[in-house]
């Protein structure tokens, strides 16, 4: 029973490092990155304390990887369907210029950013972990799912990260689109030299 497991897990490995060595070249050409906010920036949980204030969660270690790609000209956009609230202070900290918040059509919304900022879809990544995500699938080089993600989402995704929304899963993006634009060995010999929120 155990090798079986073993195996699965060896198998599992494989085709993930086969998966992420084919999308390189895409991944080598993304110069825009788009985050939903609530289950990839956040765990997707809405504390709300005694005075119906709502407090959301956000990992140090994701901002780290927003900075390393803002470093390399990479630009990071939000789209929420959510409030403003605690993120546009989060965003703000991170230096994001591009955060827009109570989004129902997520589609229409993207339309609008690619006639602003004139993108080609080639050059943009979407992450994102819930139906109201999907209608951007078409419109973007990559689209990719956190590893709690609904299951209809990661069906559809051209990748699904190991990582959790709010626990990595932005720092797990950050370092693939590094590692395939051939910068991250920088940062393992260097380090990181500016602020990190």
């Amino acid at each position: 029973m155990r090798k079986i497991k073993i195996s699965i897990i060896k198998n599992f490995l494989f085709n993930k490092k086969l998966k992420l060595h084919l999308l390189k070249s895409k991944f080598a050409k993304i110069e825009f990155l788009i985050l939903d906010v609530d289950g990839v920036l956040t765990d997707g949980c809405i504390y709300i304390d005694s005075e119906n204030i709502i407090h959301k969660k956000y990992s140090v270690k994701d901002g780290l990887g927003i900075k390393m790609l803002q470093e390399n000209g990479i630009e990071i956009i939000i789209i929420s369907g959510g409030s403003m609230l605690s993120t546009n202070s989060r965003a703000e900290q991170l230096g994001i210029k591009y955060r827009y918040f109570d989004i129902k059509d997520k589609r229409k919304c993207f339309f609008e950013i690619q006639k602003l900022l004139k993108f080609n879809s080639n050059n943009v990544a979407y992450v994102g972990d819930d139906l109201n995500d999907l209608p951007i699938r078409g419109h973007v080089s990559l689209f990719v799912s956190t590893n709690d993600a609904a299951k209809e989402i990661k069906r559809k995704s051209d990748l699904v990260l190991e990582n959790k929304g709010g626990d990595g899963a932005v720092r797990e993006i950050s370092e693939i689109i590094l590692k395939s634009k051939e910068l991250w060995n920088n940062y393992c010999h260097e380090g990181f030299f500016n602020k990190n929120d």
